[in-house]
């Protein structure tokens, strides 16, 4: 009898070990990674979670990892390295660390149906992921540096950019400012053109980032900004036939600064001019002259802007981005003031400037096009 209920018991115990290793191994580890202030957050919150909780609440162990949190941020990479995962979402559900779904649409119309699958009698236990800092190098942006550079640079030899600056050097040159003062002079107005743009581009960005993080918004956007691209293509194409036909009437030409903001730079860079303080002048005349001149320069800088904001996810380096495009606008400013140190006249930089025109506005045709795929692609 002792030896029969001695069997019972242990087929009951066996029976017990037996139910609970299946109910470990059904269990599905659902990791949550998000942000803060983040609008695809927010609807996993209110459309996500209070169904996964109701549905699944018994099958799975859920766990929150906010990525301001280094150690979060380095877990995170280091399993999409394991999975070889090279996007770049707002927001992640990573399940047994075998599966990583990227986004919201991704998390809504897949996250119950993986679940189920995992949490099945196949389902298979979460693998163990150490985080690690080597594993950041090899999660890249899709947006490629390439892309900012060249940007930058066409934003620099912009026509708008070129001739106002060339204006600018035949004024130095009637004030007789040479040597180590136009040097200073030089400096100076790179900088502030610099720190302005680079000012008025982390403000546009953050406009947009924030427009950006509805779905919807952001789908019109980038359709939107790629057809304002091919009509600026259409357009700059447009300017270098008009322009060639008419033997260099810059007045034909449609993408330039209305004639009432150049006539306003010109002011302002001869009334600064005149300031007893010269280099305090010259910081004046590159932030003034660099925010007129956005209305112009802007027709690269927004659509560049707007990409990047198509890279804003959790390994998004923006800013370190932003300020490469703004080192590469001021390069060719940088140029013209090493020629005109040089001793190049103001004639041959206006003959320059009509050369530059053609070719710039070539390159930016070219430009406009490459970024309107770009932005669609993306």
């Amino acid at each position: 009898m002792l030896a029969l209920k001695s069997k019972i018991a242990t087929l009951a115990i066996a029976l017990f070990c037996l139910i609970s290793v299946k109910a470990v191994a059904g269990t599905v580890l659902v990791e949550y990674f998000y942000q803060p202030n983040c609008e695809e957050c927010d609807q996993i919150t209110e459309f996500i979670m209070p169904p996964l909780k109701e549905d699944y609440g018994k099958v799975i162990s859920l766990k929150k990892y906010p990525l301001n949190d280094k150690k979060n941020f380095l877990l995170l990479i280091s399993i999409l390295d394991k999975l070889k995962d090279s996007s770049n979402a707002r927001v992640y559900m990573v399940l047994n660390r075998k599966r990583a779904l990227s986004g919201y649409p991704a998390i809504e119309k897949e996250l119950f149906q993986q679940v189920e699958k995992l949490s099945g009698a196949d389902g298979e236990s979460a693998d163990s992921v150490t985080a690690s800092e080597d594993s950041v190098h090899s999660v890249g942006n899709k947006l490629k540096l390439g892309t900012v550079i060249v940007a930058g640079l066409l934003d620099g030899i912009n026509p708008c950019v070129f001739s106002t600056l060339v204006f600018f050097m035949s004024l130095l040159a009637v004030a007789k400012i040479r040597g180590e003062r136009l040097i200073a002079v030089g400096i100076v107005y790179c900088l502030a053109c610099f720190v302005t743009y680079l000012l008025l581009g982390f403000g546009l960005f953050k406009v947009i980032q924030s427009l950006s993080g509805f779905s919807a918004f952001k789908h019109v956007l980038n359709w939107g900004m790629a057809a304002v691209l091919v009509l600026f293509a259409a357009l700059s194409f447009r300017d270098v036939w008009v322009y060639w036909k008419s033997d260099g009437d810059a007045h034909k030409v449609v993408l330039q600064l209305p004639d009432k903001i150049k006539k306003a730079i010109h002011g302002i860079m001869r009334r600064e001019l005149k300031n007893r303080y010269l280099l305090g002048g010259a910081l004046i005349i590159g932030a003034l002259v660099t925010l007129l001149e956005s209305v112009c320069t802007g027709q690269v800088y927004v659509p560049t802007l707007v990409l990047l904001s198509n890279e804003a996810g959790v390994f998004s380096k923006w800013f370190g981005l932003l300020l490469l495009y703004n080192l590469m606008f001021i390069i060719p400013l940088l140029a013209v003031f090493g020629l005109m140190f040089s001793g190049i006249s103001v004639m041959k930089a206006v003959k320059l400037t009509r050369k530059n025109l053609i070719i710039g506005k070539i390159l930016l045709g070219i430009f406009f096009l490459a970024l309107a795929i770009l932005m669609l692609w993306i």
